[in-house]
């Protein structure tokens, strides 16, 4: 996503990639942590949560500094955040269906982070109506079959959604399909800008025209 030999120089290369300076673009160094964060009682703790500064700021990227290198990429970014990657209206509508479609029917993943390791804390809760809950969608590798999860099924279901609410799982999909429409545009165009150094590359907040799908 870009690297350069300073914070300087870096922030030169991902001002004219992003068509934005001063304030909006925001650049953080990565600090290492030795090990990770976690309670007396042994409960997962973050040791660093990053806010938006205001609404000037635009991106954040989190860079990492290489040590011991001299180089041209002594600096390098590990992770670029678009704080206005989908426009409002947009994720209004996807927040309003995940929430309540998801509540209902969705099945839940069981995650390490709920309990601690003595399992005598429920980080997230225990109330099932209430609590902290994780879903899992789309592909991915399994270690039964050393491949897609999916090999073997016959009837492929992406989203893990109770079987007789076929209608939610489709309004589940026109949601993730709009909100995937609008981040393709923006990841095109940072890859281009990698690509071609930001010279023909740019950012356009319009975001309608790749918005087709209809509200359920």
């Amino acid at each position: 996503m870009g690297s350069a030999a300073s914070l300087k120089e870096l922030r030169e290369i991902l001002e004219k990639r992003l068509s934005l300076s001063g304030k909006a673009l925001r650049i953080e160094k990565i600090c290492y942590t030795g090990k990770e964060g976690k309670t007396t009682q042994g409960c997962p703790l973050a040791k660093w949560v990053i806010r938006r500064s205001s609404t000037e700021e635009k991106f954040l990227a989190l860079v990492k500094q290489r040590q011991g290198h001299t180089c041209t990429a002594s600096f390098v970014v590990v992770c670029l955040i678009a704080w206005e990657g989908i426009i409002a209206s947009e994720a209004d509508k996807a927040y309003e269906v995940l929430t309540q479609k998801l509540n209902r029917f969705g099945l839940p993943t069981t995650r390490r982070c709920a309990t601690n390791e003595p399992r005598t804390c429920a980080c997230q809760g225990l109330d099932p109506d209430t609590c902290g809950t994780s879903y899992s969608f789309g592909c991915s590798w399994s270690m039964y079959y050393n491949g897609c999860k999916y090999a073997r099924s016959k009837n492929v279901r992406k989203f893990r959604l109770s079987v007789r609410t076929e209608v939610s799982s489709k309004q589940v999909l026109i949601r993730f399909k709009s909100v995937a429409s609008v981040l393709e545009v923006i990841d095109v165009v940072l890859i281009l800008g990698t690509r071609s150094g930001g010279t023909n590359a740019r950012i356009s907040y319009s975001y309608e025209p790749f918005i087709q799908h209809s509200s359920p």
